[in-house]
């Protein structure tokens, strides 16, 4: 594959470029569609936990996962039901759920102490809090069939794209600054928003949402 390689300043030109293709044909709209959109979260950055807060703010349909409880099979498994219970009713009426790892200093600490004492470090900590993230997201979007997904964190978002089979990445259109929705190349393809943690404005989290439901059609 040939890769365009230099100074970001390059973008700039390379859309004016395609702006000016575009508008030799069809005039391009965007069209609202009715879809499922899936919402993961595992980052703990500020940025991440400023988001998730407004989601709840705003009144979006937002579970948490409670860490503390992933290190006992029986308690991981009673907690992974829990989840799914609440975002299956939330889907059987609505069309967007989110979820995300407890993400408060106490809760933090009290997860890695729980960790400390089964001799698990921090680092197979957040492996494992991705690993059940991804877990619980792959059975919702399967039976769902959602295809609209979007993903606060990198190792989450590396997590969730493998259990989901994605090889390589489209990108489409820019949200925010470094944001963009991107189409999965394999089958099925997932329209998702991947982004890192410490990346996003407050609101980013629904501005995605809402690009996702736009459809460009000519």
């Amino acid at each position: 594959q040939r890769v365009l390689c230099g100074s970001s300043a390059l973008s700039a030109p390379l859309a004016r470029l395609e702006a000016a293709q575009k508008g030799k044909g069809q005039p391009v709209q965007k069209v609202r569609v009715q879809d499922k959109v899936f919402c993961m979260a595992g980052s703990l950055t500020p940025q991440t936990i400023g988001q998730t807060a407004y989601m709840k703010e705003k009144g979006y349909p937002v579970f948490t996962l409670d860490t503390r409880r992933i290190f006992d099979e029986t308690e991981k498994k009673a907690e992974e039901e829990r989840l799914w219970e609440a975002i299956r009713q939330v889907y059987e009426t609505g069309d967007f759920a989110m979820i995300h790892s407890m993400n408060t200093p106490e809760e933090v600490e009290e997860t890695k102490r729980i960790a400390a004492l089964r001799r698990i470090d921090n680092t197979q900590v957040s492996s494992l809090v991705s690993s059940v993230l991804s877990e619980i997201s792959q059975r919702a979007i399967r039976h769902f069939h959602i295809r609209r997904i979007i993903v606060c964190g990198g190792d989450t978002s590396a997590s969730l794209c493998a259990r989901l089979g994605v090889t390589g990445m489209k990108v489409l259109e820019e949200i925010e600054a470094g944001l963009p929705t991107c189409e999965s190349v394999n089958e099925p393809h997932y329209r998702m928003v991947l982004k890192s943690g410490s990346f996003g404005s407050r609101e980013f989290v629904e501005k995605a949402w809402n690009t996702l439901l736009l459809e460009t059609r000519e």
